[in-house]
Parts: C-alpha cells; sequence; structure tokens
C-alpha cells in the first residue's frame, strides 16, 4: 500500500521537446503509425532499386512513400509542437502538480483541480514521459527528465498500481527500477 501521507509536489514547464515526443509518440505508436513507418520503410529499402527499373513514376512515388512518415510528418509534428507550446496559454507558465495516496491535483486559473486516481481514463509511462489522461484525447504530460528524485517515480506507480484498473495502466519497465524494487523485496 502506498505511503498515506507522503505527496509529490512538481512544478512542470513543457518545453518544444517535450510536446514533440508526446505528440511523436501518439502518431508513430497507433498500429496506423507503426504501418505508414513501416511502409515508408520498405519505400525506401526499395528506392535505389527503382533507378534500374527506367519507372520515373515508380522512383517518385517510391520516393515520396519514403518521405512521408520518415521526413514530412517528423518536420510537421516539430512544427506543431513549437506552434501548439508558444501560443497555447497554459504552457506558457509551470504547471503545478501535487500527487497523494488520493489523487492527481493540478494548479489551473489559480484553482486545484483535482482528479481521483480511479476517475482517471488511464496512467501511461514512457521511457520520456508519466501521462495522465482524464479522457481519451487530454492528458497531462510530465517529463520524466523533470523530476529530480527517482523515488517519485517509483512512488507514482505504486500509487497508481492500487488505486488503478491494471487495464488504464501502462508502465515502462526499466532495469534501474527493477534493481530498487528486488532490493527493497529482499529487504523486507
Amino acid at each position: 500500500m502506498a505511503e498515506k501521507n507522503k505527496e509529490v509536489t512538481l512544478n512542470i514547464k513543457i518545453s518544444d521537446k517535450d510536446m514533440f515526443i508526446f505528440m511523436a509518440s501518439h502518431v508513430y505508436g497507433k498500429l496506423s503509425g507503426k504501418l505508414s513507418l513501416a511502409f515508408s520503410i520498405i519505400c525506401l529499402a526499395i528506392f535505389p532499386f527503382s533507378f534500374g527499373w527506367n519507372d520515373l513514376l515508380m522512383t517518385m512515388v517510391l520516393l515520396f512513400g519514403a518521405m512521408i512518415y520518415l521526413v514530412i510528418t517528423p518536420i510537421m509534428l516539430f512544427l506543431q509542437s513549437k506552434k501548439q507550446v508558444a501560443t497555447i496559454p497554459v504552457f506558457q507558465d509551470p504547471i503545478a502538480y501535487k500527487m497523494d495516496a488520493e489523487a492527481l491535483s493540478v494548479l489551473q486559473a489559480g484553482e486545484w483541480i483535482e482528479f481521483r486516481w480511479e476517475n482517471l481514463y488511464k496512467v501511461t509511462e514512457t521511457k520520456w514521459q508519466l501521462l495522465f489522461y482524464v479522457a481519451k484525447d487530454q492528458s497531462f504530460i510530465i517529463p520524466k527528465r523533470l523530476i529530480e528524485d527517482q523515488e517519485d517515480i517509483l512512488y507514482i506507480r505504486k500509487i497508481v498500481s492500487d488505486k488503478m484498473k491494471p487495464s488504464r495502466v501502462k508502465f515502462k519497465k526499466e532495469k534501474a527500477d527493477r534493481t530498487i524494487e528486488d532490493s527493497s523485496i529482499d529487504a523486507k
């Protein structure tokens, strides 16, 4: 069971890089994104051979197929992420978060809004971010690089695991985390 009185407090300023990572993981993380990426890689692999076919149209189709998800999409996502961080007011200042055994609280417009763990849509951890979804298409992004104490990440994982349905939780297992968890189990 998670510690009752512990509270993790974070002040997070989302950068355009953080937004780009979030957007790219959504585009490339879905099945359609993975299939499109695979298609682009196949087009890139076949492209050099197309010169021997003497078919300019096929060469251009392969070039475009390779570029769409390997070059054009990342550039568009990067530009969109820069624009969002620069123009959306919520990203202009750091966002304050409090997490305890009962809820995720977020400071917005000068007021704390509480999201009880069991009411969150889902929580996902990637290599770089913790994502707290309050709806299918709305999440709070917390870059892991901005969480100074790694014990806080373990605590967040523990309370989320305790309070949410397993089907709504997806954590990334890292070797260092398993070592910490294994050592705490051995200590008991």
